[in-house]
C-alpha cells in the first residue's frame, strides 16, 4: 500500500503527464496518440517491476524532447526531464530508482524514433551516411575507443549503482548539447564537432542511439561483468569492427553485404578476450553474440540498439 506522500506524488506525476500528453496531442496530433499507445505495456511493466511513477511524466517528456529535437523548443521538455532526474536523485515522493529511469528514457527514445516522421528521416539519412568517408569513420571510432574507455574505467571505478547515474547525467547533458551545437552551428565548438559528423546527416543521431542502449543496458542487466562485456562491445568491439571492415580487404557476409569478414573477426576476438578475462568462457559466448548482433544491424534498427538488445537476451541464457 502507497502511503499519503506516495499517492500525492502519484497523482502530481499522472496530473502532468496526462496535461503534457493532451497538450502535445493539441499540436502535434498522431504521433503522440501512437506512441502513447505503443508505450503503455512499456510502462506498466516498468511501474510493476521498478514501482517508479516519475516514469510516466519522464517517458512523455522524453517523447516532447525527442519531436523538437535542433528546435528551440526542445528545452522546455528537457527542463521537465532534468527536473525529473534530480527528483528521482532525492526520492521525492518514492525511493530513487534508476533503472526504472533509464527504461522510461530508453523506450521513449525507440518509439519517438520508429513512429516520428522527421525522427524516421533523419534516421535514414544517418543509415545512408555510413561509409560515406572512410577517413572520417576511423577517426569518428578512434574518438569512440577514446570515450569508451573513459566510461569504463567510471564504470569498475565506481561500479555498477554510482556510475549509472553519472553516466545518466552526462548522457543527459550531451542530449542538451547536441540539440544546441545542431542549432548553433557557426559557434567554434559546434564547427569542431561538426567536422566529425557525417555528411547529409543531423548532429549526434549515432550519439543518441548509443546511449540509447547505454541506458537500456543499465536499465535490464545486474551482474557487474556482463554489463562491463556489453559496453566493451558497444563501444569498443564496435569501433574496431568498422576499422578493420574498412581498412582490410576480406569478404562481405553471405547474410548482410555492408558487413564485413574482417569486422565480425575484430569485433569476435577483441570482445572474446575481454570478456573471457572477465567472465571465462561465457564471455566468449556473449562476445559471440554481439558481433553476430553487430553483424545483422541494419536500418532501421541501428547497431547501437542491436548489439546490447542480444546481448541482453544472451546472458539470460548462459
Amino acid at each position: 500500500m502507497m502511503d499519503q506522500n506516495q499517492i500525492i506524488a502519484f497523482a502530481s506525476y499522472s496530473a502532468v503527464s496526462a496535461a503534457a500528453i493532451l497538450l502535445s496531442i493539441k499540436k502535434w496530433g498522431r504521433f503522440y496518440i501512437s506512441a502513447t499507445i505503443v508505450g503503455s505495456p512499456f510502462l506498466a511493466f516498468s511501474l510493476y517491476l521498478w514501482h517508479s511513477p516519475i516514469d510516466i511524466p519522464l517517458f512523455v517528456f522524453v517523447l516532447i524532447a525527442s519531436s523538437l529535437l535542433y528546435e528551440r523548443l526542445f528545452y522546455l521538455a528537457f527542463a521537465g526531464i532534468i527536473t525529473l532526474f534530480f527528483l528521482n536523485l532525492a526520492g521525492v515522493g518514492f525511493p530513487a530508482s534508476w533503472d526504472g529511469f533509464d527504461f522510461a528514457m530508453s523506450v521513449s527514445i525507440i518509439i519517438s524514433f520508429f513512429f516520428n516522421e522527421r525522427l524516421r528521416q533523419i534516421n535514414l539519412n544517418n543509415e545512408n551516411a555510413k561509409g560515406g568517408s572512410r577517413k572520417n569513420e576511423i577517426v569518428r571510432d578512434v574518438l569512440q575507443i577514446g570515450g569508451g574507455i573513459v566510461m569504463l574505467f567510471i564504470f569498475f571505478q565506481f561500479g555498477k549503482d554510482t556510475a549509472q547515474i553519472l553516466i545518466t547525467f552526462i548522457a543527459l547533458d550531451l542530449y542538451a548539447l547536441g540539440n544546441y551545437l545542431g542549432i548553433n552551428r557557426k559557434s567554434i565548438l559546434a564547427r569542431t564537432i561538426w567536422f566529425f559528423e557525417r555528411g547529409g546527416t543531423e548532429l549526434g543521431i549515432g550519439a543518441i542511439w548509443f546511449a540509447t542502449g547505454v541506458l537500456l543496458a543499465f536499465a535490464l542487466v545486474h551482474g557487474f561483468a556482463i554489463l562491463a562485456e556489453i559496453f566493451f562491445v558497444l563501444i569498443i568491439g564496435d569501433s574496431l569492427a568498422t576499422i578493420a571492415g574498412s581498412s582490410i580487404k576480406s569478404p562481405k557476409l553471405p547474410y548482410n553485404r555492408r558487413k564485413s569478414v574482417a569486422g565480425f573477426t575484430a569485433i569476435f576476438l577483441s570482445s572474446a578476450l575481454f570478456g573471457f578475462i572477465i567472465m571465462g568462457y561465457a564471455g566468449i559466448a556473449i562476445a559471440l553474440i554481439g558481433a553476430f548482433a553487430e553483424s545483422i544491424s541494419q536500418y532501421p534498427f541501428d547497431d547501437n540498439l542491436v548489439i546490447p538488445l542480444l546481448m541482453i537476451v544472451g546472458s539470460y541464457f548462459i
